[in-house]
């Protein structure tokens, strides 16, 4: 076997490689920072979305439960008001 001697030649070439790697890697890095940058701010407006679903389905819930509630007041005055009238007819 013999040494072959790098040459200043084969050196350039082989940091011309390696600086092409390095921007390669760079680019790539660049691109999966991005995608990760717009996958959070999809998350948050996802989240943003859900809270505020929430939030109406809470305040309806609760909505639904006053009405409930008052229907029922209402329909027991109205049975009393019935039961009254019938009463005074006789």
């Amino acid at each position: 076997m013999t040494d072959k001697k790098e040459t200043p030649r084969d050196f350039r070439r082989k940091i011309k490689r390696a600086e092409e790697s390095r921007d390669l890697w760079k680019d790539k890095h660049q691109i999966v920072q991005y995608e990760l940058k717009k996958a959070r701010a999809k998350l948050d407006a996802v989240k943003q979305s859900r809270d505020k679903w929430h939030d109406k389905y809470e305040h309806t819930s609760s909505m639904t439960k006053e009405l409930k509630e008052d229907l029922t007041v209402l329909q027991e005055e109205t049975k009393s008001l019935r039961e009254l009238e019938r009463l005074k007819k006789k």
